[in-house]
């Protein structure tokens, strides 16, 4: 079993900010995503090629000698590695693979997931996001407690409350966002559609309500 990887992160007045690419961080390109809840996880996977293993909620003991528990660490696997799972009653498990695994069932994301990010311990009353991107599409989940998902287009807004893991929201390409009253607990997980770039981000409200007029900015 490979060591633990240790996820960069970045801790602010905010919170924390943990993330993962693909060929940045990982060997591979991310082919294809999976999310495991407890009841979901079998007691062993085969993994027909390389794939990166975290829990990102829970505790998992991976062959008996390695456990991954939060958002700060996982593990590189191995093409044609069998992996025996032992885990705690609120785990999720997360798989980042090269390839898809014919016996699990994959993440529905609508674009090809090249970046993961986890947002934690967000300090109170602060928020996260606010901003939009010029050619990146984002898919928001919660993992655990709860947090509101504001989506503006330059013309109407609209704010989700995330309180689960099996209805995330959209931020497409274009739209502003902002997340927002976080309670306490709250694990929030973001699929990208491309790599960080920080000439993608539109940090300034005023430029973003200026490019929509402009129309050099497609969002829905």
């Amino acid at each position: 079993m490979s060591d633990l990887f240790q996820l960069p992160e970045f801790i602010d007045s905010r919170g924390k900010l943990t993330f993962v690419e693909e060929v940045t961080h990982l060997p591979f390109q991310i082919r294809a995503v999976y999310l495991l809840a407890k009841e979901e996880i079998p007691d062993k996977i085969s993994l027909p090629s390389h794939a990166f293993m975290m829990a990102p909620v829970g505790n998992i003991t991976v062959n008996s000698d390695t456990i991954l528990h939060g958002i700060n660490n996982g593990i590189l696997t191995k093409p044609a590695e069998d992996i025996y799972l032992d885990k705690s009653s609120d785990s999720f498990l997360l798989i980042l693979s090269e390839k898809t695994i014919s016996h699990l069932t994959q993440l529905q994301i609508p674009f090809r997931a090249r970046r993961a990010y986890f947002m934690t311990d967000i300090h109170k009353g602060k928020s996260r996001g606010n901003h939009a991107h010029l050619t990146t599409s984002q898919l928001i989940f919660s993992l655990q407690g709860a947090f509101e998902v504001e989506l503006d287009n330059g013309t109407a807004k609209k704010s989700v409350r995330l309180t689960s893991p099996d209805f995330p929201v959209e931020a497409p390409i274009g739209v502003w966002h902002t997340l927002q009253k976080f309670t306490p607990d709250a694990v929030c997980m973001v699929f990208a559609s491309d790599l960080f770039n920080p000439d993608d981000y539109i940090s300034e409200y005023s430029e973003f309500l200026d490019i929509i007029k402009s129309s050099n900015l497609k969002n829905d």
